[in-house]
């Protein structure tokens, strides 16, 4: 997950990957590299709550030669394991070493200029990355839907379409409560098994939208699992 812009829904999306991992039998690495901690702190209150796996652990680092290591040394592991980065998206010689040993590049985006002049000057240094011969993969960019899109707004989810092309998901990320609910409760696959009862359902098919997204993002990475 990749982005240097705040609220773009990145460290959503790096949660519900990780949920959906998880519920099919992955184990799951989260690498936190935004300075606000986000996914740590997610994780603390997860275990306090119960809500929690023992097969997800996050790892809190700014060092990119950190995150390099360690997802070189999960690369070399025999168990298949999925590792998900919390991104700042920095333009760096060792960034660009980080996105060629990742199958998946996630480049989040709402509709807004900002948002898109965002995701314009990461698919450039990308591309630029890839024409001096880097392996990097072609990053997908995943559109953010506000609950109420405005028409301006969709105008500038079309320009995303012109702009990026097939680079574009199918699949949005659309609002829901239970992911803003997520933040204070932990797993959402955990959720939907242990969470508040009368909300299980709603985590439940919340759990399977995110699996559409996922599924998509990871189309011929990773052999199929049971939960």
């Amino acid at each position: 997950m990749v982005t240097r812009k705040g609220g773009t829904g990145k460290t959503t999306c790096a949660r519900l990957f990780g949920a959906v991992a998880n519920s099919r039998g992955y184990p799951v690495t989260f690498i936190d590299t935004d300075e606000s901690c986000a996914l740590v702190e997610w994780a603390k209150v997860g275990r306090d709550k119960g809500l929690w796996s023992d097969n997800v652990d996050v790892i809190e680092t700014m060092d990119d030669q950190m995150v390099l290591d360690t997802v070189m040394r999960l690369n070399d592991e025999e168990t298949e394991s999925v590792c998900i980065i919390d991104m700042q998206g920095s333009s760096s010689e060792l960034m660009g070493m980080v996105f060629e040993v990742s199958d998946i590049l996630i480049v989040p985006t709402r509709p807004s200029r900002s948002d898109i002049a965002e995701v314009e000057k990461i698919l450039t240094f990308i591309e630029a990355y890839r024409n001096e011969g880097g392996q990097v993969p072609h990053p997908k960019v995943l559109l953010n839907v506000p609950e109420r899109l405005t028409a301006s707004q969709g105008r500038l989810f079309e320009e995303c379409y012109d702009m990026f092309g097939s680079a574009v998901m199918e699949e949005f990320l659309l609002t829901r409560s239970s992911y803003n609910e997520m933040d204070s409760q932990g797993l959402l696959n955990v959720m939907a098994q242990k969470g508040m009862p009368g909300q299980r359902k709603n985590y439940a098919s919340s759990l399977d939208l995110a699996a559409e997204i996922f599924d998509e993002a990871t189309s011929g990475e990773l052999e199929g699992k049971t939960s």
